[in-house]
Formats: structure tokens, sequence, C-alpha cells
């Protein structure tokens, strides 16, 4: 089965921004409107008038009929910060059929902050191993987003996930939705406990635990020769032999990832590399929708 992102058109800027706009467009119609009450735009719902509240949004009509005072609330849209975290260390430059997590990380990235970008919403962007860390602060505008892009085309995927990152990202002051991509290889839980200590801070946070369908389904044929990504080791493994205990602790990972997430309130969706981006936006959409996880 092929993937159905193109490798190549992930593989520049204007690539991203085409596979971008072509997926949301193409999906999205003015969804995932988050409401407030205020002045505005069309009417949502009464409110007791409370001292304080604002006399103009006085619902004179409904006072001389019911001798009672109401505020009228209104729908207008609100700007939320979205921050896109992604794991660059080199287990995420596994491929299938030539697209590694990585670049179809970047691409549902582009996607998700397009539609982000449509919405009036901030965007920001962590990637990082290491050797690297690529770090841009909240902004909003047209040109920012393709600085965006350029800066996220630029990741590689070199090394380990670092040990130490919550002096890094906590630092923001910006609280909003966080977003994560990664396939939770991890030496002692530095990756879960970073989204524990965001969500914590306030954050909606939501994990894309990105594997290979080979790497869920243990399909390598006669292949007997695996490589540690991340520190070069061979491992010589006969796939048929060891099928069914690899599914085991595969399956263990992936449960007892979705679990820790879900106990911290953080929203999990796994996904793999054959996977259609307007599935993942619809996925998003909903999860957002719901108030997650």
């Amino acid at each position: 089965m092929e993937n159905y992102l193109d490798p190549e058109l992930i593989n520049s800027v204007e690539g991203l921004e085409l596979l971008a706009r072509k997926t949301v467009e193409g999906f999205l119609a003015g969804a995932n409107r988050n409401l407030r009450a205020g002045q505005g735009q069309e009417f949502s719902q009464y409110k007791s008038y409370q001292p304080g509240d604002d006399l103009r949004q006085l619902d004179w009509k409904l006072l001389a009929r019911t001798s009672r005072y109401y505020i009228k609330e209104s729908e207008t849209e609100t700007n939320v910060t979205s921050t896109f975290i992604l794991d660059a260390s080199a287990s995420m430059k596994y491929e299938e059929n030539n697209l590694s997590k990585l670049a179809f990380s970047k691409a549902i990235i582009a996607c998700l902050a397009y539609m982000a970008k449509k919405q009036g919403d901030l965007i920001s962007l962590f990637a990082l191993n290491e050797m690297e860390l690529v770090q841009l602060p909240p902004k909003q505008s047209t040109g920012f987003f393709m600085h965006f892009l350029h800066e996220l085309h630029q990741v590689q995927g070199m090394k380990k996930w670092p040990e130490q990152t919550d002096n890094v990202f906590l630092g923001s002051r910006n609280k909003g939705l966080v977003i994560c991509f990664s396939d939770l290889y991890e030496n002692d839980s530095e990756i879960t406990q970073l989204l524990k200590n965001v969500a914590a801070a306030g954050n909606e946070v939501m994990l894309f635990h990105v594997l290979g369908k080979k790497e869920l389904t243990f399909d390598f044929g006669n292949t007997s020769t695996f490589q540690d990504l991340e520190t070069g080791e061979l491992l010589e493994v006969n796939p048929k032999k060891y099928k069914e205990k690899y599914l085991e602790r595969m399956n263990a990972f992936i449960k007892n990832a979705e679990t820790s997430m879900l106990e911290n309130n953080i929203s999990y969706v796994q996904v793999d590399l054959q996977q259609h981006p307007a599935l993942l936006l619809q996925t998003f959409l909903k999860r957002r929708k719901a108030g997650l996880p």
C-alpha cells in the first residue's frame, strides 16, 4: 500500500505549503471556532445582570416585558496559541515507502499550522534533539507562516531526545494548545514527563504517536538485521521466530503510553505512516470540539 503523502512534495517549503493549503481548504469550512461571551456578532444567550456588566448589552425590550435585567451574550471568535513540539531524534528517520516518521510529522504539522493560521491563531514551534533546538515564539501572520514552514523543513533527525527540556518549553507564558509528534522511543520517560508537565501547567495537550505500519505488524519478511537509529547498534533477529513476542511487547508499549497520557488529561492519537492527513485533521477537530482528550 502506498502512502497518501508524496515524499517529494514534502521535501520543500513550497511543497509543504501546497500540501497544507490543498488539504485544509479541501477539508475545512470555518470549523473549530472557540466561543466566548462578549460584544460582537450573533446573539448566543442571556445571562442575569451582575454589577459591573456592560449596560450596552442590556436587553431593554426583555426588561419591559419581564421587569428583569438580562444581558445579551454574543458569539465572538477567540484566538489561541497552537504550539507544535516535534521529536527530532534519530528514531524519527525510520521510513516506509520512502516516507519517514519525521517527514510525515512535518506534513501534518504544516496542515494543522495552516488551519490555525486561517482561524487567526498564533503558531509556535519547538523541534529538538541532543544536537539542535529549533524554537519559534508564537506569532500570527502569513509571512511568519512561511518562516515557520522554512524552519520546520530544515529540521533534521539526529541523536536522541535531550534529557532536560522543561526549562526550554515551560518558560513560555503562552498557555494554549500544545500538539506533540513523537514515536515515544525514550530512555527514561523524558518525553512523557515533558508532556505531563506541560499539561499540568494549564495547557491543552495532544500527542500524535507516530509509528510505521510495519512496526505495528512486524511485517519485515525475511529481514534479519535491525539497526537502532539513535545508537547505530545492529541486532540480528529472525522476524518469524520473535514476531509473537514483539507484537506482545509493542501492544503493551502502546497501551501503556495511551494510559499514561489519558491519566494526565493528555489526548492520545496513535497514527501510522499510511493514514490520510484529512483523517487526522478530522480526529483533531473532533477531539477539540469534545474538549479533549
